[in-house]
């Protein structure tokens, strides 16, 4: 319970010296909004569906259009 108390007067303190001096959460980086996260531009397409106009890049796991199949064929050109 000392502890708590002890915390409450901190933040007492702290609250009294940002207002003080004139000094923000946002001044301090505790804006409260979260850091974006980088984004990847996406990669060209390497392979076409003639039948159906869909496209894979070649990244990740194969659409099922292509499954047992020779990928040369569906390489764009």
């Amino acid at each position: 319970m000392i502890a708590f108390e002890a915390g409450r007067s901190a933040i007492s303190q702290v609250k009294a010296l940002m207002a003080e001096y004139g000094i923000s959460a946002a001044d301090l980086g505790l804006s409260g909004k979260k850091k974006t996260t980088r984004t990847r531009p996406a990669l060209a397409a390497k392979y076409r569906n003639s039948e159906t106009g869909e496209t894979w890049s070649g990244r990740g796991k194969a659409p099922k259009w292509m499954n047992l199949k020779n990928k040369e064929q569906y390489l764009i050109k």
